[in-house]
């Protein structure tokens, strides 16, 4: 009996360091302005703004080329072109 508990809680503080670890492993972001500096593009970020009708423009700078995954996401509002 005293086993299980004893695995119980172990299990109960491992989850509980190891569920915040994986919080920070993305990045969200919310863009103030039209021009965005992109620092440390290889880790994982989300960023989000208004759709305005203007072009917004991401700048990423690396000092070594890496592979750039990127995913666009809009809204899917009734009655708006696709």
């Amino acid at each position: 009996m005293t086993n299980k508990i004893y695995k119980t809680i172990t299990l109960s503080l491992l989850a509980l360091f190891l569920v915040p670890a994986f919080a920070f492993a993305h990045q969200p972001r919310i863009t103030e302005s039209r021009q965005t500096l992109v620092p440390d593009p290889e880790i994982s970020k989300a960023y989000y703004g208004t759709l305005t009708g203007e072009p917004d423009v991401y700048t990423i700078e690396a000092k070594e080329p890496f592979d750039l995954y990127v995913n666009v996401l809009v809204p899917d509002i009734a009655g708006q072109k696709k």
